[in-house]
Order: C-alpha cells, then sequence, then structure tokens
C-alpha cells in the first residue's frame, strides 16, 4: 500500500527481532534517535543495516546493532527518505552519495517506508533536484558522454566516499 509516512507511521512498523534497513540523509538522521528511543522505550532489539557509513555511525553511538548486508538474507522494513517525490509516487533517491547502498538494502525489503514532508513533493521529477547518475570509477567518462548525448543535458561529476 502506498502512502505518505510519518516518523510514527514509520516507527509503529518496526517490531521485535526485525532486521531493519536503515536509510541515509537529513530525514533519517532525525529518526535514528527515534528508533533508539523505541527500543529502549519497549525493551525490543533490532538489527539494522545500514545504506551509509555515516547512519551506521550515528545508529551504534545510540545503541543500535548494526550488521553489514552481506551478513543478511533479507530485510524485513526498510525506512528512507527522499529527495523529490512527484504525484505518482515516483522518486528521486541517492542525492547524498549513497545511491548504491539505499538501492541495495531497499529492493532487499519485504516492505518500504519512504519519509518525505511537502518540500519534497514536485509536479515532476527533477523539478528542484538534479537526478544522481552513480557510476564506477572505471566508465564514469563513458556515461557522461551517454549522458550528454541527450538533449545537450548537463553532466556534473561529483566524488563522494
Amino acid at each position: 500500500q502506498l502512502k505518505m509516512s510519518t516518523f510514527n507511521d514509520a516507527l509503529d512498523q518496526i517490531k521485535d527481532g526485525m532486521i531493519v534497513g536503515i536509510g541515509s540523509g537529513s530525514t533519517i538522521e532525525l529518526l535514528v534517535p527515534k528508533i533508539a528511543e523505541k527500543l529502549e522505550q519497549e525493551q525490543i532489539k533490532i538489527t539494522g543495516v545500514c545504506t551509509s557509513n555515516k547512519t551506521a555511525f550515528i545508529a551504534k553511538e545510540l545503541g543500535i546493532h548494526i550488521i553489514d548486508v552481506n551478513d543478511v538474507d533479507h530485510i524485513d522494513i526498510a525506512i528512507d527518505g527522499a529527495d523529490e517525490i512527484d504525484n505518482d509516487l515516483n522518486l528521486i533517491k541517492g542525492g547524498g552519495g549513497a545511491l548504491f547502498g539505499e538501492k541495495v538494502i531497499d529492493a532487499m525489503a519485504e516492505r518500504f517506508v519512504v519519509l518525505a514532508d511537502d518540500s519534497k513533493c514536485v509536479d515532476y521529477l527533477g523539478q528542484t533536484f538534479k537526478l544522481p547518475v552513480e557510476v564506477d570509477k572505471f566508465n564514469w567518462l563513458l556515461v557522461a558522454k551517454r549522458i550528454k548525448a541527450y538533449d545537450e543535458l548537463k553532466v556534473t561529476r561529483r566524488m563522494v566516499d
């Protein structure tokens, strides 16, 4: 079922014993302390799998048990933010540089919850945010040339971790 979720909606879906995919970005950095608080208040345990090193660091500092994605064969629920969302619930993710990790963890999840406020809602994707494309350093120049071939699009190369 597709719907806009609030922090409380997302937190309510986290249950004892779950493997939880924890996304990246400013929205998730606000959510992680709330997850830690829920675990302490309800005396439940989860295993977290994070899409970025930064999120993993924050979660570990707050006492959330975090493991590597290669150590799980499934994820019960993944919670992440978005950079833009259109009226058909298509979204742009990965602007913070964790696109590949987000795709892997979100695809492994039985349920995927996206948290976003009204500022992320747009009429069309790309309205307020550049489309991130993550490529390996091995072929970045070829990919950039192919993208530029479409309607004179501008390609900006950015290095992140």
